[in-house]
């Protein structure tokens, strides 16, 4: 019993850290998305 869950724990640290070195050798590429400019609406400014 003890023997198996040293082996899962073993394959879980195994599968993370490859997880990790996956990443960090191929980083997913970032969203890109535009910015859009909001204006600003004449009755919402203060009077003066």
């Amino acid at each position: 019993m003890g023997r198996v869950l040293l082996v899962v724990l073993v394959l879980g640290i195994l599968v993370i850290g490859g997880g990790i070195a996956y990443f960090g050798a191929f980083p997913p590429e970032p969203k890109v998305v535009p910015v859009s400019k909001v204006l600003p609406i004449e009755q919402f400014k203060p009077a003066g």
